[in-house]
């Protein structure tokens, strides 16, 4: 295996600083306050695991893509495979390896940005969040210093998929995949330590996964005609050799529950097992490669330090302006900010980390436009389903997505929970299949390039010296789209105001970290932060596996 494989799986050791872990091991120690010695030994332990799980890898197949283990092969069989009703859908339909891990079509991504479902009459309301890197999110957790107080981790935009064994939000998070998934029917524990290693992969990815195919607006097919299909399969045998087991799609009770639900069956057991394969696959380097321009010119600097020689005067201009850097280029160390938010480790880190993510796993509200481009969606009982809310949805009382539980009091979890959302990867944020390809940026896609949404952050809060002093104004009722926004300077009202921007009526709470709006960026120096964020996009791309034999 790979060191960057092993890295995939640990992260890095020095996130035990910020009171974060990928597992459930290192979880317990952070969330129980041991502190950061216990931390770096959880980091140890899961290290040791993966490093373990490396040297049990299988023989040679001559089914297996390079460098995958027969758990992450079938996981990748499952991921491009169309499981779904009707079979027109797979996970890569909305999670192109080709786009960065997000939608594969520009036309969708230009407009209606949700992607359609199975079920053709159906759609989502979000623009699919990369899967690229998305296994080194962390659980979700409390108490972190990033964005919202007290809440960091979890996978969805609203961080639903919280990757703990007992969630922290019952009543808006996503099930759960656990311990359950090493008994068999009968309530024996699996000994096979092989299996048992297998647990690394718990967490907010695992979680996610579980939720695409049975959604009636994506895959639209349940959990046993998913462990049905799978059985039926060519790559069936793949199961048997990563569970030891023949997969069951009985509807048997089984013996051990998960902590989340009062009864599950063999169907649900199998379809856990599947879908923390997919998981597998996510967190392995055949999609998270680091094999950026970026990375590659930092492992040819022999001091390991910007300005890297690999990276046009520009690009590390744009590096310098990300971190607020003084060097010859960036001479009086102006900052755009950008690494309060985008940053492992906010105030701390250099952009010199070799496993850099560019996210701190944090809540934030930017004041994004809502995107009158993509179609309403509503609960069974005609609620609306607000696609802007953000965390709101998760800690809002009783999950309420209709308000984010705005009339009641507790843990900040209300209103001001509305309009965050997770702090997205810069990782392959320009990576796209062509130079005409639309890539959509933000939870609903309102800004279609790099460009845009930089010029938004430079500029956001209107009637501020930045936004002045380029004209930029508030678009009149009618002006929605970036492309009428842009063409008549202005910026729309946000979904939910920015509580940082002045005049907001929560201006001043510690909300929103880092910097936005106010920049005071040149658009020379816009263009440099731009170009350095092209320099973040992987150079190898997964390909689709051969038909299995």
């Amino acid at each position: 295996m790979k060191e960057n494989q092993i890295m995939n799986n640990s992260k890095k050791v020095n996130f035990s600083e910020r009171g974060r872990s990928k597992n459930a091991v290192s979880s317990f120690f952070s969330v129980k306050g041991y502190g950061l010695l216990a931390g770096i030994v959880a980091v140890m332990l899961v290290v040791g695991m993966i490093m373990g799980y490396a040297s049990a890898k299988s023989k040679t197949d001559s089914n297996k893509d390079p460098e995958l283990s027969n758990i992450e092969l079938l996981g990748k069989y499952v991921f491009f495979d169309k499981i779904s009703s009707p079979s027109r859908m797979a996970c890569v339909t909305c999670h192109d390896p080709a786009t960065g891990g997000t939608g594969g079509v520009s036309g969708v991504n230009l407009h209606q940005v949700a992607i359609t479902g199975a079920n053709p009459h159906t759609v989502g309301n979000l623009k699919p969040p990369t899967n690229a890197y998305a296994s080194l999110i962390v659980p979700l957790f409390r108490p972190c210093p990033f964005g919202v107080p007290g809440i960091c981790g979890g996978n969805f935009w609203n961080g639903r998929a919280e990757g703990n064994a007992v969630a922290l939000f019952p009543a808006g998070a996503t099930k759960h995949i656990g311990e359950e998934i090493f008994y068999d029917t009968g309530g024996t524990k699996f000994t096979n330590s092989e299996i048992l290693g297998y647990s690394i992969y718990f967490g907010p990815t695992a979680d996610q996964a579980l939720n695409p195919m049975p959604n009636p607006v994506e895959q639209n097919i349940d959990r046993q005609a998913v462990c049905n299909h799978v059985a039926n399969a060519k790559y069936a045998k793949l199961y048997k050799d990563v569970w030891g087991v023949k997969i069951d799609c009985s509807s048997d009770v089984v013996a051990i529950k998960a902590d989340d639900v009062t009864e599950e069956k063999a169907f649900d057991i199998s379809f856990k097992r599947i879908m923390l394969a997919v998981c597998a696959w996510q967190a392995s380097a055949d999609l998270n490669s680091f094999s950026s321009k970026r990375d590659k010119a930092l492992a040819e600097e022999a001091d390991g330090k910007f300005p890297l020689g690999g990276l046009t005067d520009q690009e590390n201009l744009g590096h310098d302006l990300f971190y607020g850097v003084t060097s010859l280029l960036n001479p009086t160390g102006k900052s755009a900010g950008c690494a309060g938010c985008h940053s492992d480790n906010p105030g701390t880190d250099t952009g010199e980390e070799p496993k850099q993510l560019y996210a701190d796993d944090g809540y934030h509200n930017i004041g994004v436009p809502r995107n009158p481009e993509i179609p309403p969606t509503f609960k069974d009982d005609g609620t609306f389903i607000d696609p802007d809310l953000g965390l709101a949805g998760l800690t809002g009382v009783n999950g309420d997505n209709s308000n984010g539980g705005c009339s009641a009091p507790g843990f900040r979890r209300n209103c001001d929970h509305r309009g965050f959302q997770k702090t997205a990867t810069l990782r392959n944020v320009d990576k796209r299949p062509g130079q005409g390809f639309t890539k959509a940026y933000t939870h609903n896609g309102w800004f279609k390039s790099l460009e845009s949404i930089v010029h938004f952050y430079n500029t956001g809060f209107i009637g501020q010296s930045t936004a002045n002093s380029f004209g930029i104004t508030r678009c009149p009722d009618g002006i929605e789209t970036e492309k009428d926004a842009l063409a008549n300077n202005c910026w729309p009202a946000p979904a939910f105001a920015n509580p940082n921007q002045p005049g907001s009526p929560t201006f001043g709470a510690v909300l929103g970290g880092g910097r936005f709006g106010d920049l005071g960026l040149t658009l020379d120096e816009e263009a440099a932060i731009v170009a350095y964020l092209k320099t973040l996009t992987d150079t190898y791309t997964p390909k689709a596996p051969k038909p299995y034999k």
